[in-house]
């Protein structure tokens, strides 16, 4: 087995435009007066921005672009403020980039000799930037490389939101051989997951690192909060040592901590946005095995339900001490505009009441003998009068005691919480604290990865409304995801019971029963779960993955066509939702992950079926989409060499697998078909060897290995292998008939 840590040859490829776009630009930024630089990739006549934007360019773009590749040289735009440099290496054109001056007829005074020779510098940098960002054991970004794209972005007074994600993930291994395969793996199936557009990093020991450009914090923590998900669901399902068993992930915005306080305020911005990110990822760890964790979780008083100060609980107490029967309203104004609580709106809520001013936006107050009915209408007249003075709308939330299974001390939390549940509906709104309003403060906790609050919030829903099939849902997807799935079951079959036409149920319960290991009940539910909605991304992918290990290829092709079009067209968005809809187990198609998978399943599938052209074309899509998927690279190279499209392509894909991934079989076996084709008959030996070293009864590679001792002259040998095969099936009429054969030979 060669050296793991060889640095890869650092030739640029296509996604290296989006992988290292900042770097990029800075670096023609040095060698050209610009403002600005765009990069521009594709194939054939189909071109589109590398970054994320919009796929269309407008038509002076497009123009210079088009010429810029068509003419192969460098082109002025006619006013001499935009240049459209070719980028090629070992003479194919990777992109085009777009230069973009400040003046007029600025790049129109060069000659193009001079523009080319310093756009070949720039293509020299690029390879050398490469080569210095990626890690040689995994093939991702490394740490320098991640320090340097945060400086760039915490130095650009006009940048992107953007959002830095910690993966820490524990590596399960005997020897640093394993550790550094399982690590491969691991970045494999992120990578895959993600998609080029995330440049992902390794900072050593399992904790991998991901800067989410264009995110709010809120869309990157649903991001992590389906990531983890996935991640879960790899370590439930794995029968292989890269099982996890632990997964923990941070979030930390870019912008806004660059500048945080901390203890070293001397340390750089990036310093202390690292620092801030490594302590909000130790409290992930604290929170659980499986857990996720924010910046912003750091700050309690800035938590959606963070406590009410000591001070405003003592003033409550004062308040209601000694009443049997009263209510707690928590208004607040949907538009902060002044330092302190409106003092005209606190005048209005009458003399019978008792106003407790929070914060600028925010009240709580104490309605005396009322219970939640009459609370309600309280709020809603004085709703009307603050409306008549033209202050603003105010939401608020209601909360009465006595409330079961509640304490007279937890009214206020209670206000507070269905405060939060009344923002579903939109400013200006009131609602009553209910199960429902648990559900939602429940999900809350649920996304911040903090399960012992969610499980808490899930079980008293559960006490106020015991059929609440969204709670029931919940609290057995936490369940299931702590492993407790003598929990988990019996809650959605409940669930079932109350609805059978309960969709998220019963994809949930066919995900427990896959995490428990009975295929065939996943199989069962998934399957009615499709019968009500064919349109769920993650439902199609998984049913394909299962029909796909069963054979039904036929039956895979059908759900993962529909799969595709989820990715190609618009997923099914949540739109309808009602406050405290059920989280989902494994339902991740609204966070964009997983994309890739479908393409490679879908080229499973067409393989199965006999529809070899098909199937390369979406093992192409699937590794385009993550050019380290080393499943996809194996088969593509197994087709173009069945089909006659070239062994040299396909000798590079399979080689490039198993550099990926050498722990498969599978790869090594189809790199040894493929040297077999080549007649490279001493190398496809070594494939073959390995391939039966980490699977002695491959039957495939045993045939292989054994006719590649004939076409060796070692009939011995050949004789050994086919009477191997023939003890592990003794119904392999090839292997018999060879066998004969050589049987024969030897007797002469």
């Amino acid at each position: 087995m060669g050296f793991p840590c060889v640095t890869p040859v650092a030739a640029l490829a296509r996604h290296d435009f989006i992988r290292f776009e900042l770097q990029f630009a800075k670096t023609l930024s040095a060698f050209f007066p610009c403002q600005t630089v765009r990069f521009f990739s594709g194939e054939g006549e189909v071109w589109s921005e590398s970054s994320a934007h919009p796929a269309e360019m407008p038509a002076a773009l497009l123009t210079g672009v088009t010429l810029a590749r068509h003419e192969n040289k460098p082109v002025v735009d006619p006013d001499g403020q935009t240049l459209f440099l070719p980028i090629r290496d070992n003479g194919e054109l990777m992109a085009v980039a777009a230069l973009f001056g400040g003046s007029p007829n600025q790049y129109g005074q060069y000659s193009e000799d001079w523009l080319q020779d310093r756009g070949r510098l720039a293509v020299r940098e690029f390879t050398l930037i490469k080569r210095w960002a990626v890690e040689p054991g995994s093939g991702l970004l490394n740490a320098t490389h991640l320090r340097e794209e945060l400086h760039i972005l915490l130095s650009l007074s006009d940048g992107p939101a953007a959002q830095l994600v910690l993966i820490e993930v524990a590596i399960r291994a005997q020897d640093a051989d394993q550790a550094l395969q399982n690590t491969g793996r691991i970045a494999a199936y992120i990578d895959s997951l993600l998609g080029v557009q995330a440049g992902l990093h390794h900072l050593g020991a399992g904790v991998f690192a991901l800067i989410w450009n264009g995110s709010t914090l809120d869309e990157a923590q649903q991001l992590g909060a389906a990531l983890l998900r996935k991640l879960k669901r790899l370590g439930a399902q794995s029968t292989d040592p890269v099982g996890l068993k632990k997964v923990h992930i941070a979030i930390a915005p870019v912008s806004a901590l660059g500048d945080a306080p901390c203890d070293h305020p001397e340390a750089s911005p990036v310093d202390r946005l690292l620092d801030r990110a490594w302590e909000t990822l130790a409290t992930a760890r604290r929170r659980g095995i499986f857990a996720i964790s924010t910046a912003a979780d750091e700050t309690t008083d800035q938590h959606l339900l963070a406590p009410f100060p000591p001070a405003i609980m003592a003033r409550l107490q004062r308040v209601w001490k000694g009443a049997n029967e009263f209510s707690l309203v928590v208004v607040q104004k949907d538009i902060a505009d002044q330092e302190q609580f409106p003092v005209r709106a606190t005048a209005l809520a009458g003399e019978e009441v008792a106003v407790i001013p929070l914060d600028a936006r925010r009240a709580i107050i104490y309605v005396p003998k009322a219970d939640e009915e009459t609370a309600a209408l309280w709020a809603c007249a004085f709703a009307n009068r603050i409306n008549q003075l033209g202050l603003g709308t105010f939401s608020m939330g209601v909360a009465s005691h006595p409330c079961p299974g509640f304490h007279k001390a937890d009214t206020p939390a209670n206000a507070q919480k269905a405060l939060v549940h009344t923002q579903f509906f939109g400013a200006g709104t009131i609602t009553s604290f209910s199960g429902v309003s648990l559900n939602i403060s429940g999900d809350i906790y649920y996304n911040e990865g903090d399960l012992i609050s969610a499980i808490r919030e899930y079980r008293l829903g559960l006490n106020l409304t015991p059929d609440n099939v969204n709670l029931l849902n919940s609290l057995g997807v936490i369940y299931a995801q702590i492993d407790d799935y003598a929990k988990a079951i019996p809650l959605f079959e409940r669930a079932i019971a109350l609805n059978p036409q309960d969709f998220m149920a019963l994809y949930n319960l066919g995900f427990a029963h896959l995490c428990h290991g009975d295929q065939e009940k996943a199989l069962a539910f998934f399957e009615r779960a499709e019968k009500i909605d064919d349109t769920y991304f993650d439902l199609m992918l998984q049913l394909g993955q299962l029909y796909c290990q069963r054979g039904k290829f036929k039956a895979a092709v059908r759900v993962l066509a529909k799969a595709e079009k989820a990715v190609s067209g618009q997923l099914r968005a949540n739109q309808g939702a009602t406050p405290g809809d059920a989280v989902e187990a494994g339902g991740d198609g609204r966070q964009g992950l997983g994309h890739g998978l479908v393409y490679r399943y879908l080229g499973e599938a067409y393989k199965g079926t006999g529809q070899n052209r098909e199937a390369m074309t979406y093992f192409q899509r699937a590794a385009r989409y993550n050019s380290r998927d080393s499943e996809a690279l194996s088969q593509l190279g197994e087709l173009y060499a069945s089909e006659q499209q070239g062994l040299d392509i396909a000798l590079a894909f399979c080689r490039q697998a198993v550099e990926i991934e050498g722990g498969r079989a599978p790869y090594w076996y189809r790199l040894a078909s493929v040297l077999d084709c080549r007649e490279d008959w001493h190398e496809a030996m070594e494939a073959a060897q390995r391939c039966l070293a980490l699977d002695s009864g491959h039957i495939d590679a045993l045939m292989l290995k054994a006719s590649l001792h004939e076409k060796l002259h070692q009939l011995q040998l050949a004789r050994t292998m086919y009477e191997k095969v023939l003890r592990l099936d003794g119904t392999n009429s090839r292997a018999a008939k060879a066998l004969r054969k050589i049987n024969k030979g030897l007797e002469k």
